[in-house]
């Protein structure tokens, strides 16, 4: 049977042999070829453009890296088990420079959140400037007030990104009377 495109390129990148460069993340060390990693990213190419052919990369995990070398390669992200898993793509898309990499798990957070993600997923929409994920936190939020903003975790969150308050506030069709009772019961709470 015949190996597909994305297959082909898969083996490619396990292929040490033909490996030029290499990542050390969290002692796991990736192999990779140059050629891909710099055409994908201008972060990548203007790192390994000199006479470095090692990185070490100290903020992922070997799990989350692997995925970035993968997508890198094959322009395709697989289905991740965690919420922290597409938190971490995101961050190392943002760092990298890798747009499509962001756009992409940015939209699978948004199709997925839920009472366990939402408040985690307001964070990396606020730190990452994730507009489309940021609004769709929002409107979670707002459809499920009594279960969210009234957790440890909300009003922790609250203390790192105030904005969720005004945004609530603004984006709420709850009647102002309704919106101040939960201000004030929030404040009350912090």
């Amino acid at each position: 049977m015949a190996s597909s495109f994305k297959e082909n390129i898969i083996g490619i990148l396990r292929c040490k042999e033909t490996t030029d460069i290499s990542f050390d993340v969290g002692g796991r060390i990736f192999r990779a070829h140059k050629v891909f990693v710099s055409a994908q990213s201008v972060f990548f190419d203007n790192f390994f453009s000199g006479h470095e052919d090692h990185m070490k990369v100290d903020d992922l995990t070997p799990e989350v890296f692997e995925k970035v070398l993968l997508f890198l390669y094959t322009r395709a992200v697989e289905d991740c088990n965690q919420c922290e898993d597409y938190c971490g793509l995101i961050q190392a898309a943002v760092k990298y420079g890798i747009q499509n990499l962001k756009f992409i798990c940015e939209a699978r957070l948004y199709r997925n959140i839920n009472s366990l993600t939402v408040l985690r997923s307001i964070e990396v929409a606020q730190q990452f400037n994730c507009a489309k994920l940021w609004q769709g936190c929002i409107s979670y939020v707002i459809e499920n007030m009594d279960n969210v903003v009234f957790t440890k975790k909300y009003i922790a969150l609250m203390h790192t990104c105030p904005a969720i308050l005004d945004s609530l506030a603004k984006a709420s069709e709850l009647s102002e009377r309704k919106s101040v009772h939960y201000k004030h019961k929030i404040n009350k709470r912090i």
